[in-house]
């Protein structure tokens, strides 16, 4: 039997599409917009039976073969080990999934069932690679320049984590 769930956070750019999951959710602060802390402490269990604390809820902006998108009510769980969307939070919002042998099919029943994104199936899950892009929670940022500073340091730097980029700063 094959298990293709790993308990790492190797490849993150990979997004699992999950009937079973209530609320789109992420471990990366990083991939966040529009955070807000929740009024009230909030929980998710997880498969495993574990309980795993809500930090934040905001948006998260991707990058697909189709197009820019973006999930809102993104919960930001930072000790999950995968990144999830809900099917549920994509219909609420007026989108259709379709399942096939080959893969999965977010379509805009409001725009001809136009296809807004798309997912691979891998045994028996559906994954969405999707570029995120390091800009990401540059757009606290006021100018252009402030932004292509901190891009270039994010390079020079090897690719450090923004939001270290951002503590150094000051």
């Amino acid at each position: 039997m094959n298990h293709m769930i790993r308990s790492d956070k190797s490849n993150s750019n990979d997004w699992y599409i999950d009937s079973g999951c209530s609320n789109h959710m992420s471990y990366n602060k990083d991939w966040f917009s529009n955070l807000i802390v929740p009024n009230t402490s909030g929980h998710v269990q997880t498969g495993d039976d574990t309980s795993h604390s809500i930090k934040h809820i905001g948006d998260v902006k991707f990058q697909t073969t189709n197009g820019t998108n973006c999930l809102s009510e993104v919960l930001h769980v930072p000790t999950i080990t995968k990144n999830l969307i809900s099917v549920g939070q994509i219909v609420e919002k007026g989108y259709q999934v379709r399942f096939t042998s080959k893969g999965c099919y977010v379509e805009d029943p409001r725009k001809q069932f136009k296809i807004i994104a798309k997912g691979t199936k891998q045994d028996r899950l559906f994954t969405m690679e999707v570029k995120m892009h390091d800009s990401q929670v540059m757009f606290a940022s006021h100018d252009n320049k402030s932004i292509a500073q901190l891009d270039l340091w994010h390079k020079r730097l090897g690719h450090v984590n923004v939001q270290k980029l951002k503590q150094m700063q000051y």
